[in-house]
């Protein structure tokens, strides 16, 4: 009795004395330390993978930002651009780009920086091909009194 007493008793000091990593260990479960450095390798890699996400985000980013602005690019060739409307109306640019579509035009829709939409029906190299382009567009019954030129390196569009 006396040596039950004894050992139970001692083994009450030890676990006063001792701490759990100690029986952690005897058991083979990871002791304070080993959870510590777990945690710490959890979050390096928990912010190696935002870093990574991060960098993915911002080329995807980047990508769609290079596309909706080859997008917003006026779509004919050449530097002047002949417009035969400009508009604030959504609906009024509609109706011109049907009745150029229909008298055989693909007129293009070019948003500029002060909330006007233009419609262009040809894009040209040169000034003076843009002009003659304006005179053979006036003899058409649909053609408005207000044709102009654009010149995109002016960079009014958006």
């Amino acid at each position: 009795m006396k040596t039950s007493k004894f050992l139970v008793a001692l083994l009450a000091g030890m676990m006063l004395v001792s701490s759990c990593d100690f029986f952690r260990s005897m058991l083979g479960k990871p002791t304070s330390e080993d959870l510590e450095r777990m945690r710490i390798e959890a979050e390096a890699e928990a912010r190696a993978r935002f870093v990574r996400d991060s960098i993915l985000q911002a080329k995807a980013d980047s990508v769609a930002y290079a596309q909706a602005l080859e997008a917003m690019k006026p779509k004919f060739e050449g530097r002047y651009l002949v417009v035969v409307g400009s508009f604030l109306m959504e609906s009024n640019v509609e109706k011109m780009v049907a009745l150029l579509a229909k008298e055989g035009y693909h007129p293009q829709t070019i948003h500029f920086k002060n909330g006007f939409d233009a419609v262009a029906v040809s894009g040209y190299d040169t000034f003076r091909q843009a002009y003659q382009s304006i005179d053979d567009l006036t003899e058409y019954e649909f053609a408005p009194e207000d044709i102009w030129i654009y010149d995109i390196e002016q960079g009014l569009h958006e």
